[in-house]
């Protein structure tokens, strides 16, 4: 069975985010951690704030004095975040006809997964798949925790030839992996 197409960057934008938040074997421990993380900036912001309550009535300055600056560092700093966080995130996109993104050739065979671009050829066994994830418009063959092959449900004529695919790659991992 082979497969060609070229993924696009709201693809791979959609599997990182996917990823990030559950992954191939999410466990409540990672999946709570943005939650907790937020949690704590939070109690850390109310000690901060305690101690400029604290400041305001043990001195004679106004709220204005005490807070004034304290709001407009916060305010540099989240504008700082941001900008650095975009500036970091388009660094990091893939290039659009390179190794990630761009058109690809998947045979599935017995043997494994024999994969070809423009760029490189590569043959994985069935052993190196950890995880087959069907999502609503992508079926994952997870590779590692954070790392799959990408296979939009879309490439497919119809959601009836992607289910038999998904249920011809499953047979084939259980009848050859080791």
């Amino acid at each position: 069975m082979e497969l060609t197409f070229g993924l696009e960057y709201k693809d791979y934008k959609i599997f990182c985010a996917r990823a990030m938040k559950r992954g191939p074997n999410s466990t409540p421990k990672y999946k709570y951690a943005g939650t907790v993380v937020s949690i704590l900036i939070w109690i850390v912001i109310g000690f901060f704030l305690a101690y400029l309550f604290r400041e305001m009535r043990t001195t004679e300055r106004s709220m204005t004095e005490v807070f004034g600056p304290t709001i407009i560092i916060m305010i540099i700093v989240g504008i700082i975040a941001k900008f650095y966080s975009a500036i970091y995130q388009r660094r990091m996109e893939p290039a659009t006809d390179g190794f990630i993104l761009g058109k690809k050739t998947f045979r599935f065979t017995e043997n494994g997964i024999e994969e070809e671009s423009k760029y490189f050829s590569n043959r994985l066994s069935w052993d190196a798949v950890t995880n087959i994830v069907n999502d609503l418009d992508y079926i994952y063959l997870f590779l590692d925790v954070s790392a799959a092959h990408i296979i939009p449900k879309r490439i497919f004529e119809s959601r009836e030839l992607a289910d038999k695919f998904l249920e011809d790659i499953e047979r084939l991992r259980a009848n050859n992996a080791t």
